[in-house]
């Protein structure tokens, strides 16, 4: 059977290999700085895992060999959250970081039970890395968009466990407490335990890879998938989250089109970094005023569409007109002059034209195009007797037209 040194030397094997593996990714890409954080973390828990091993070999000064092992795991749990913060595009927290060491280094140097009794150190030990575990494991679940990375739930899980696994040992230590044995802790249930932490060791190591790799695929999706001008989903991503909301036919849903008028003039008149500016802030004032349920995106050069999870014409038609509000109120200058800014909105529903999205958008074209005729900077609705009206209204102006001509 394995000794407990023995143990603690594999262990520092399968961290310090962790540690390489986690840097090569970091050095591939420098941009993934959690990956920098977690191969520190690695390398620190590693010297932890040798310092341990080797107090078997250097029993001299073994309060303070102990105190100096556990302390180094310590930051290595902490930088492995540091890690995870800076997955999520967060600041390290340096305040927390350095708080638990310190107060480690001071229950050492100021409460003896802390220097002379192995199973306090492995208490409360056990007790800072099951905080550590269900942290970094919170650290993960609430990080924007790790929802949606596949391996998200199982690293989850792994941490989650790590930490209930951990937690076992408390009872352990009270009930069968550890001995000191040439410079290692002895009990029936310290050779599991260490080999459970092997084992989540290089679990992590692999999940975390995949966790890089996941968000790196992540990232180049929402990129295709956004507008670079406005940072809303471009037409491509529109149609696709449009396609799969309406294949969900327990609900009913309102399409709008949004259409800057006179925007080709403002174009030619201003200049196109000033258009360019136009919709970025036409985009921002859309954003604030719809729900944060909708869709919304850019189809075309002035064009934008919006998907509202409601038929309900009254609710749908306030939104819209708080929109088409907020719009007019944006004041863009341009050489001291103010440019006038409004938008035309033509808004139809599925109760109304069906879950088609090709002609849910062609019917709330059908609208925009009535409302710039009505003098534009309005809400109109589609009806089906639009299409009527515009029918009767085109041939009487063909057989005008062609009377015309006979004349």
């Amino acid at each position: 059977m394995l000794d407990i040194a023995t143990i603690f030397f594999c262990t520092f094997i399968s961290v310090l290999v962790a540690g390489f593996a986690m840097t090569a990714v970091w050095c591939h890409d420098r941009s993934q700085t959690a990956a920098g954080w977690w191969a520190l973390s690695f390398f620190i828990g590693a010297a932890a895992g040798l310092a341990t091993a080797m107090r078997s070999v250097i029993t001299d000064f073994l309060p303070v060999q102990v105190a100096i092992c556990n302390l180094l795991e310590m930051i290595a749990y902490g930088l492995v959250w540091a890690g995870f913060r800076a997955f999520n595009g967060q600041t390290i927290a340096w305040k927390i970081q350095f708080a638990i060491p310190a107060v480690w280094l001071t229950g050492f140097i100021l409460w003896e039970p802390f220097r002379t009794d192995i199973n306090v150190v492995i208490i409360i030990q056990t007790a800072i890395t099951v905080f550590y575990a269900f942290l970094v494991a919170h650290t993960l679940y609430s990080g924007p968009g790790n929802r949606q990375l596949p391996v998200m739930p199982i690293v989850v899980m792994m941490l989650v466990t790590h930490g209930l696994a951990r937690l076992a040992i408390i009872p352990c230590a009270i009930l069968m407490p550890a001995t000191m044995v040439n410079g290692q802790a002895e009990a029936a249930w310290f050779g599991p335990y260490m080999i459970e932490l092997m084992i989540h060791t290089i679990a992590t190591a692999i999940s975390f890879v995949v966790l890089i790799k996941d968000r790196s695929e992540q990232r180049h999706r929402i990129a295709s998938e956004t507008d670079d001008m406005t940072d809303i989903p471009n037409r491509r991503a529109f149609m696709d989250r449009t396609g799969a909301a309406l294949a969900d036919v327990r609900s009913e849903w309102s399409l709008a089109i949004l259409d800057l008028d006179h925007f080709k003039a403002i174009n030619d008149q201003h200049g196109h970094q000033t258009g360019d500016r136009i919709l970025v802030e036409f985009a921002s004032a859309v954003k604030a005023a719809i729900p944060k349920t909708a869709t919304f995106g850019r189809i075309g050069g002035e064009e934008f569409a919006l998907l509202i999870r409601s038929a309900d014409e009254r609710r749908v038609e306030m939104v819209l007109e708080e929109v088409r509000a907020m719009v007019e109120a944006i004041e863009i200058r341009h050489m001291g002059t103010v440019i006038p800014l409004t938008t035309s909105i033509g808004v139809t529903s599925t109760p109304v034209v069906g879950r088609d999205i090709d002609r849910l958008i062609g019917a709330a074209d059908e609208a925009v195009y009535r409302a710039k005729a009505a003098g534009r900077n309005r809400v109109e609705t589609f009806r089906p007797s639009d299409r009527l009206t515009n029918f009767v209204g085109t041939e009487k102006w063909r057989v005008s037209r062609a009377r015309a001509r006979a004349s």
